[in-house]
């Protein structure tokens, strides 16, 4: 079963919305979310009365924990009655004209992990999460050494991100860790951690972003590290013919990590595990 099939049931079976059903003159029917204006209220269609400690959790709070797409999938269910197909369309209306706030499912959560400590980052079992993930990609790297520290951020980045295959699902190769995509992006973090613990308040703008993630690209493609099937994923023919690193692409989705919550603390994070990735990096 689905979950807007399981959602429909509890609406069916468990009395979900806030409606009184009300029955005109001519027996016909219709529901309302205040009192009936014509007719009389009548008891629901084929649905016992729901005790009230059970009618408390059915509200407008479910109704908020769906998305607009959840909702007008809903909508089109044929199972549901003419009532419950108004409330949901009415719901749809309230959030399309700003009238209805934001369901907490809408807004946006910090993710967890070791990096919500920012700069007081537990090193110790940062550095075992980045060997678990070394294991499990067939790589290797000795404590004190660059690498060994490059993958600290790695796994930071993983953590924010949700999965060390999220990159590699979103550049289109795939679940696999690392990806050329993933460096791109985890370089990025190494750079801005740096600017940002400098603290004279300037940080990466768009040129550098696209400076940088031009020869981070260029890089990997002149170490053949990207195979040729996959080249479409990082390059780009612009509108004057130039076939180049595609840039847009990667600002758009840098870009994105840096509007979700908890992206200062990673950063503040990344600079506590790599203190001089600057130095390198910059």
């Amino acid at each position: 079963m689905s979950y807007l099939d399981e959602v429909f049931k509890q609406t069916a079976d468990e009395g979900y919305f806030d409606f009184s059903r009300c029955q005109r003159a001519d027996g016909s029917h219709y529901g309302t979310g205040g009192t009936c204006r014509k007719g009389d209220k009548v008891g629901a269609r084929e649905v016992t009365a729901a005790p009230a400690e059970k009618a408390s959790r059915l509200t407008q709070k479910k109704i908020g924990s769906l998305s607009d797409e959840q909702l007008k999938s809903l909508i089109k269910n044929p199972k549901l009655l003419g009532y419950q197909r108004d409330r949901l369309n009415q719901e749809l209306d309230k959030r399309s004209s700003g009238d209805s706030p934001k369901s907490d499912s809408a807004v946006p959560k910090e993710p967890k992990g070791l990096f919500s400590k920012g700069a007081n980052v537990d090193i110790y079992e940062l550095d075992k999460k980045a060997e678990k993930w070394r294991q499990e990609a067939g790589l290797q790297a000795f404590p004190l050494t660059l690498d060994w520290n490059h993958d600290r951020v790695h796994a930071l980045v993983h953590e924010f991100l949700g999965g060390s295959d999220k990159i590699g699902n979103w550049v289109g190769q795939g679940p696999k860790s690392p990806t050329p995509a993933e460096e791109t992006l985890v370089n990025l973090v190494h750079r801005d951690a740096a600017l940002k613990a400098r603290g004279e308040g300037v940080r990466m703008d768009t040129n550098d972003l696209k400076r940088y993630i031009t020869r981070d690209i260029q890089v990997v493609t002149g170490r053949n590290q990207i195979p040729d099937k996959d080249m479409d994923k990082y390059m780009t023919t612009d509108k004057d013919g130039v076939y180049r690193p595609d840039y847009d692409k990667f600002i758009a989705k840098y870009e994105e990590m840096k509007k979700t919550p908890g992206f200062d603390k990673l950063l503040d994070a990344a600079h506590s595990a790599w203190s001089n990735a600057g130095e390198t990096m910059l």
